[in-house]
């Protein structure tokens, strides 16, 4: 694989891990909402059982989307810059 191959595959990484990031955003909203719909159906100890579970996932989803995601795609897009810098320096 050249130097120019490298720099397109991980250009398109991180353009996939944006929209990566913006659908789990996404589906984090929705299963928000569904949530909160959903309850309404359920009873007092459901709620409950279900409440830690829920909040288990909704702080894996934000720690996806806010520390992990941004964090590799700030270590590619350096890489990137890098990568740039020597291919057209």
């Amino acid at each position: 694989m050249s130097m120019n191959e490298v720099e397109t595959q991980l250009q398109q990484l991180v353009l996939q891990l944006e929209e990566f990031t913006e659908a789990v955003r996404k589906q984090q909203g929705l299963l928000a909402e569904l949530s909160v719909t959903a309850a309404l159906d359920l009873s007092v100890e459901q709620r409950r059982a279900l409440e830690l579970p829920l909040q288990a996932l909704e702080e894996a989803m934000q720690q996806l989307t806010l520390q992990l995601a941004p964090g590799f795609s700030d270590a590619m897009q350096h890489r990137l810059g890098l990568l740039r810098s020597y291919l057209y320096d």
